[in-house]
């Protein structure tokens, strides 16, 4: 019967067999990662954008609008899901590009297209001017 662990010298590169190793390395066996429903990946790109807004200190609303317009939703489609009129959306979305410091749609966009990072290395919160 050949010996079926490496050795250091090289002479046998053969690897010992699967459970050999789990004994010696015990893996946790745990069932594989469950997917993410089309609903549940949107709500935590959702979420993750509404974290990387939160410094610039837009509302509620203003947040809403500038989610809906990263996920590449239209003003008027926006206007439609929200029962509020367009002007509104505009309305809104233009406060919180002030806020942001973005003066537009495609500015927005190119501002946070690094979703996966936790924070947009060249934007900083400005300071709000509160009347």
């Amino acid at each position: 019967m050949q010996n079926t662990r490496s050795t250091c010298s090289g002479s046998d590169t053969r690897r010992p067999p699967i459970s050999v190793i789990e004994r010696r390395f015990p893996f946790e066996k745990s069932s594989p990662q469950p997917q993410l429903s089309d609903e549940e990946l949107k709500r935590e790109v959702q979420r993750r954008r509404q974290q990387q807004l939160a410094p610039f200190g837009p509302t509620e609303r203003e947040m809403q609008i500038v989610v809906m317009l990263l996920d590449g939703q239209t003003m008027k489609g926006i206007a439609e899901e929200l029962f509020i009129t367009e002007r509104t959306v505009k309305f809104h979305s233009k406060n919180a590009y002030e806020k942001i410091g973005v003066a537009s749609k495609k500015e927005l966009m190119q501002a946070f297209s690094d979703l996966p990072s936790p924070r947009h290395e060249t934007l900083q919160p400005s300071a709000t001017k509160h009347a």
